[in-house]
């Protein structure tokens, strides 16, 4: 052989085998924050929540109307002494410029502001929910990737048994009862493992619907819990820091400047207007064209309103009432998760040590059937239980490690810190305050 084709042919063979680099949970936490549809709406929904400041801050400014007109008039004389026609026509503009609302602009423009704040503790939320459903998803193919190669193994296993079984019955060794049984166990298996295989593509295509690939060589994190150390620290930062608790709290400050904002509509409103106009043909007899300026200063006083301002005050004093008991809820929920998340994590810790003592226990007791079925102590059922025991330990220990990791995260967001930020992962941080400070104060221009 050619040494340029030697080359190539070695160069084919490691490729070949050369295993799939995994992908670990970072980089599926990486790919989720970068190209999740659902986060991304969701800071879409954040800018659109800013400009409710510039709204707001709109009361401060002057409004700019301007005003054409044309019309046809006809004047009719006497009969036989014919008649005029003319057409008027006016260009003007009108400025008004609020001087006093009642304090209902800068009441406004505080509760514009708490719901920008209010919104951005959501969008954390809807981040934190983004990386824990993606934690999720990759612990869940690797728990099902793992219990289907159990069980495709287990099979396999079976199968062999079932040949030898069937070889030992053709010889007189076991009875037609120990075939039976072992063809029961393998149809059994073939079972599960049909089974094994469903569960792993549904949870392969939940991981795609999230993370926007296919899995690749799934391999369990090492993962661990830096803080909080304990459940009293875990419970305070979850009652301070978690973003449900944060959002509902900017909602009672909001509510609060909503009433004062209904509260100034039973005050006086002054404006300074202005306006000026130019006028062709407007009369029969006047001048052809004529202009006209007028500036002054307007107030205007409610004194009664049908009743409908003061159901207003009324209104938003009961929604101040709520946004206090949902923030009471908040906290008591956000207290409640964290329990229960520090809870599963105490207990997946603790299960995963009582699980692997019972693989290694599973593990000796199997070999030691074998041995003794060999010498005819043991019958083919206490091997086939045997190896049924070994696997289902097995399949439960998967299962403790993926929800220990899974807990882990469940208490991250539980206190506030599963984000992007705090994972510190290498991806560009998005910024919730950039747009609001390029566009809160913008008097004109429609964006992108």
């Amino acid at each position: 052989m050619k040494p340029r084709y030697a080359g190539l042919l070695t160069a084919a063979l490691f490729l070949i085998g050369a295993p799939v680099r995994a992908e670990t949970l970072g980089e599926a936490f990486v790919k989720a924050y970068q190209t999740s549809p659902r986060l991304q709406a969701a800071q879409a929904e954040l800018r659109a929540v800013d400009e409710q400041v510039a709204q707001a801050l709109g009361g401060y400014r002057p409004t700019i109307d301007g005003s054409a007109s044309v019309a046809r008039t006809s004047q009719t004389r006497a009969p036989g002494n014919g008649g005029d026609v003319r057409q008027p026509r006016s260009v003007g503009i009108e400025l008004s410029q609020p001087l006093f609302r009642g304090f209902r602009t800068s009441s406004g423009v505080s509760a514009a502001e708490q719901q920008v704040l209010a919104a951005r503790a959501t969008l954390q939320g809807a981040e934190q929910s983004l990386l824990l459903d993606t934690a999720t998803a990759y612990m869940n193919v690797y728990r099902d990737l793992a219990v289907f190669n159990l069980s495709k193994n287990n099979e396999e296993v079976l199968r062999r048994q079932l040949e030898a079984t069937q070889d030992r019955f053709e010889v007189g060794e076991v009875t037609r009862t120990d075939v039976s049984q072992a063809e029961s166990r393998l149809a059994r298996a073939t079972s599960d493992r049909i089974q094994a295989e469903g569960n792993l593509k549904i949870s392969q295509s939940n991981y795609l619907r999230l993370v926007g690939n296919e899995p690749r060589n799934i391999s369990r994190p090492q993962v661990e819990l830096a803080t909080p150390q304990t459940l009293p620290e875990a419970t305070e930062m979850a009652q301070y820091n978690n973003p449900s608790v944060v959002a509902a709290e900017h909602g009672i400050d909001q509510a609060k400047e909503l009433v004062t904002q209904a509260e100034g509509s039973l005050l006086p409103e002054i404006s300074l207007v202005g306006s000026a106009q130019r006028d062709w043909d407007a009369s029969f007899t006047g001048p052809h064209e004529a202009d006209s300026l007028t500036i002054g200063a307007r107030a205007t006083i409610p004194l009664y309103r049908a009743g409908t301002d003061y159901s207003r005050i009324r209104a938003a004093k009961q929604t101040a009432g709520q946004r206090q008991l949902e923030y009471d809820e908040a906290v008591r929920l956000a207290r409640e998760t964290a329990i229960s998340a520090w809870q599963a994590l105490v207990t997946g810790r603790a299960a995963i040590e009582s699980r692997q003592a019972q693989v290694k226990a599973a593990e000796l007791a199997l070999d030691g059937v074998k041995q003794e079925a060999a010498v005819g102590t043991r019958t083919v059922l206490d091997t086939l239980d045997a190896e049924q025991e070994l696997l289902d330990a097995r399949v439960q220990l998967v299962g403790a490690e993926r929800d220990m990791v899974v807990a882990v995260y469940q208490v991250k967001a539980a206190v506030g810190r599963l984000t992007a930020k705090a994972l510190d992962l290498p991806v560009a941080i998005y910024d919730p305050t950039a747009y609001y400070e390029e566009n809160s104060g913008k008097w004109i221009g429609v964006g992108d």
